[in-house]
């Protein structure tokens, strides 16, 4: 396996040879994800595609407290 610059080079002199085929293969098969349980990882510009997301489920809040019928009497102003 080859990469960068000097596979580069190489895949340009062999499309110049009568009767080589060239075949670029992704270094880890989407088949191969249980034998390395690694997570997915997203293309490159896959989030901007326009895909729906689903909407994010929220819990509601807990009921408020209920109000006091007799407010806090107010602290005086000190001198």
């Amino acid at each position: 396996l080859l990469h960068n610059h000097k596979a580069r080079r190489i895949r340009q002199k062999l499309m110049l040879c009568h009767g080589v085929t060239i075949a670029l293969v992704p270094w880890l098969l989407d088949s191969s994800k249980a034998l390395y349980g690694r997570p997915y990882r997203p293309l490159p510009g896959q989030d901007r595609r326009g895909e729906p997301r689903r909407p994010v489920t929220r819990k509601p809040l807990p009921p408020a407290a209920p109000l006091a019928k007799n407010p806090p009497a107010k602290n005086p102003v000190r001198n």
